[in-house]
C-alpha cells in the first residue's frame, strides 16, 4: 500500500512538474496570409455588427457562434448584453477599421483594430469611447471563434 501511494504521489509530481514547465508563451506573432487576412476582418467586422444589433435587441444566443463555448469571455460577453438590457443602454458603432492581422506558430490570430462606440443610457446620456483593441482569434472546424477581445 505504502508503495502505492509513493508511485501515486511521484506521478503526481511529476505530473505536476512537467505542465508546469510547458510552453506558455505567445510565441511570435507574422503577418497573415492574404486570404487569411481577408476572412479574419470580414469575421470581426460581421462580430462588430451583430454584437452591437443583438445587444441592443438583448439576445445574446444570437452572439455565440462567435464565441469559444463556456470561456472566460463567453460569460463576459453575456454579462455585458444583460446589463445593457437591464440599463435599458443602447449602443451605436461610430468607427471600427482593422490595422492587421497576425496570426503565430500556434495557428492564433491578433487582429488590431480601432473602434470608435457610443452608448446612450436610457435618459439620452451619450457617452462616446474609442479603443484600439486586439481580437484573439482561432480557427474551429473552419471558423472563427473568438477567445478574447484585449484593449491595447
Amino acid at each position: 500500500m505504502k508503495k502505492m501511494i509513493v508511485a501515486f504521489i511521484s506521478s503526481i509530481t511529476f505530473l505536476l512538474l512537467f505542465t508546469g514547465c510547458a510552453n506558455t508563451e505567445e510565441g511570435t506573432f507574422v503577418p497573415a496570409s492574404d486570404e487569411q487576412t481577408q476572412t479574419a476582418i470580414e469575421f470581426v467586422n460581421d462580430y462588430k455588427e451583430d454584437m452591437i444589433y443583438h445587444t441592443n435587441q438583448g439576445s445574446f444566443s444570437e452572439l455565440e457562434p462567435y464565441l469559444v463555448p463556456n470561456s472566460t469571455f463567453y460569460h463576459l460577453v453575456r454579462r455585458h448584453v444583460s446589463d445593457l438590457q437591464q440599463e435599458r443602454s443602447t449602443l451605436t458603432l461610430i468607427e471600427h477599421t482593422v490595422s492587421d492581422v497576425l496570426i503565430n506558430e500556434f495557428d492564433e490570430f491578433h487582429v488590431n483594430a480601432y473602434e470608435m462606440i457610443e452608448t446612450t443610457d436610457r435618459h439620452g446620456k451619450k457617452v462616446t469611447e474609442e479603443l484600439n483593441i486586439t481580437y484573439e482569434l482561432i480557427e474551429y472546424n473552419d471558423i472563427f471563434r473568438i477567445v478574447t477581445i484585449m484593449k491595447r
